[in-house]
């Protein structure tokens, strides 16, 4: 099993270097319908990622490194709450100001759910109905929308679709603080942490793709709280409880996007070759 375990580890590496690769080189080459073109090449972003990467290392390791050395578990925890509180607000300033009303599925969604949380069924639901018979997984997706609506209207709130990019950055800001928490967790190293702390704050919590409430966004703190319950399964005092609530929330998450449950299959997996 652990020679399979290690052959899977090599032939998933190759996989995904062969497919960045084909993103990297072959992607703008691709004809497809409603193709957006950037001036920019993808090597270009790549190099202006490492740099900017690098900087924030260099940085990190500079500054703050030596600081976060001296501190204790408990101050660690404050910093990381302090960090992910101010995070929020910065992704609050920049979302409230570019986050736009967007089309496609995204648009049907937020027209159904708005639509449902104001009793107003003057909407074309037959179309909606056609289009909920080819993507059902979208209907749990309205419904968790909806309730985000409705909490907002019943709080007085005029700002429904507002509220969904609020619920969906919130999830985004929850999901940086338990891949830290992971990370922490496997590594036993606080400057990985923080590490990874700083590089999901700047590529996931700032994202411009956290302004789409859609289930991209949605669907992230459930695969990050599987991982989660999964890498701290030998400090619950009541294991089956814990293995419960990954199944709970695989299940939850694979009726928002389908691929959340490629985590659950992956967790079976390895338990299956760790035996």
């Amino acid at each position: 099993m652990i020679k399979i375990r290690k052959y899977l580890t090599v032939f998933y590496t190759v996989l995904f270097m062969i497919i960045f690769c084909m993103i990297l080189f072959i992607d703008k080459n691709i004809e497809y319908a409603n193709k957006n073109n950037c001036d920019v090449s993808n090597i270009v972003l790549l190099i202006v990622g490492i740099i900017i990467t690098v900087i924030v290392v260099i940085g990190y390791y500079r500054y703050f490194a030596c600081y976060l050395q001296k501190r204790n578990k408990k101050e660690c925890y404050f910093l990381l709450i302090t960090a992910n509180i101010v995070l929020f607000f910065i992704q609050l300033y920049i979302f409230k100001n570019i986050y736009f009303e967007s089309n496609w599925d995204c648009g049907m969604l937020a027209e159904v759910s708005e639509g449902l949380a104001y009793h107003n069924y003057d909407i074309n639901f037959g179309f909606s109905g056609d289009y909920f018979s080819r993507y059902p997984n979208n209907v749990w997706l309205t419904f968790v929308l909806t309730v985000i609506k409705k909490v907002n209207i019943w709080i007085g709130l005029e700002t429904p679709y507002f509220a969904t990019v609020l619920t969906g950055i919130a999830g985004v800001n929850l999901s940086v603080f338990f891949l830290t928490l992971i990370v922490n967790e496997l590594t036993k190293d606080r400057q990985c942490s923080a590490l990874a702390w700083i590089m999901a704050a700047v590529y996931l919590g700032l994202s411009p793709w956290c302004s789409i409430p859609y289930s991209d966004i949605f669907s992230m703190y459930f695969t990050v709280w599987i991982f989660y319950l999964y890498v701290r399964r030998n400090y619950a005092k009541y294991a089956l409880l814990r293995w419960f609530f990954i199944t709970l929330l695989s299940f939850i998450g694979y009726q928002i996007k389908p691929t959340v449950i490629i985590v659950w299959i992956a967790i079976l997996i390895y338990q299956i070759l760790s035996v």
